[in-house]
């Protein structure tokens, strides 16, 4: 399938994180940098594995900024190669939940101890530039600092993407037992292969689909599940995860993928499950949500 890219200069850098931000959502990358050329130019750079709707996007810059810009953005088949890794790979190392996520290129550029985690630019959601997954971190490192983190002994990182979630709790409980799941096998790949970098051995990792795959069942009940996936299939599975929760006090839920806007649905969908909010956050438009037994 061909890739294509968008680019866009911008005069910037409140334009350009805009311009992303509302890309980003139906873009398999995204990314925004000032130029080299130290013209305080700003570039906005997007791919999509297909051919893209160039009139709607057209639109969304519009309507993020100004039509004159948007009738600048450069839309264009790229040659055969990985270009969402390529984009990853330009993209500056992120501070979250107190971690420094980094790709290799940043690696002689951040001291490497408990709180780096690198993660490698590949065919997995997770490398920390999204609303989303900064949430995440944030309420991991929440939890491991309030009076139940240390009772955590086993977790579940559903839809683990690039495992940097699993890696992250894996830092914050050195001794707990980490299941990592996606539904695509690819992820899993690239999830192993982060987890061996950042020596997280105690991550088992499997393909399943949904939470009654065998690999899921045979290790319940968890002490925490983390789910970072999106709305409609967090309310779809608003039982099953509460399931596998244990019973007890500390038992918590981590859900995200959400936008603000979405949040009191997705709540609803879990106090019905017998669970109340513990805590709840918002980066970039995305809530986080923590979740207790009621």
């Amino acid at each position: 399938m061909t890739v294509f890219a968008l680019t866009l200069m911008c005069a910037s850098a409140s334009q350009a994180e805009a311009i992303a931000d509302t890309l980003e959502p139906v873009a398999d990358a995204v990314s925004w940098f000032e130029t080299e050329d130290g013209a305080a130019i700003w570039m906005v750079s997007a791919y999509f594995d297909g051919t893209p709707d160039e009139d709607a996007l057209r639109k969304m810059i519009a309507a993020a900024s100004e039509e004159a810009l948007a009738a600048r953005a450069c839309i264009e088949a790229l040659p055969d190669q990985d270009w969402v890794a390529e984009s990853q790979r330009r993209l500056p190392p992120v501070h979250a939940g107190g971690f420094i996520i980094h790709g290799s290129h940043d690696k002689t550029n951040v001291a490497q101890n408990e709180h780096a985690i690198e993660i490698e630019a590949g065919a997995a959601f997770g490398t920390a530039h999204h609303g989303t997954t900064t949430g995440c971190l944030d309420a991991i490192t929440r939890l491991s600092r309030s009076s139940h983190g240390p009772q955590y002994q086993s977790i579940l990182d559903l839809g683990t993407g690039s495992a940097v979630l699993a890696i992250a709790a894996s830092r914050r409980w050195p001794s707990a037992r980490i299941l990592a799941t996606d539904i695509d096998p690819v992820a899993i790949i690239v999830a192993q292969g982060n987890a061996t970098l950042n020596n997280a051995s105690q991550i088992a990792f499997a393909v399943a689909d949904g939470l009654d795959d065998a690999s899921i069942t045979d290790q319940t009940p968890f002490d925490l599940v983390i789910a970072n996936i999106l709305a409609g299939p967090l309310i779809a599975m608003a039982n099953s995860i509460c399931d596998v929760v244990t019973t007890q006090q500390h038992g918590r839920i981590v859900l995200s993928g959400l936008l603000d806007d979405q949040a009191d649905t997705v709540t609803a969908a879990y106090c019905a499950c017998g669970f109340s909010i513990d805590a709840q956050s918002s980066r970039e438009g995305w809530s986080t949500l923590i979740l207790q037994r009621a």
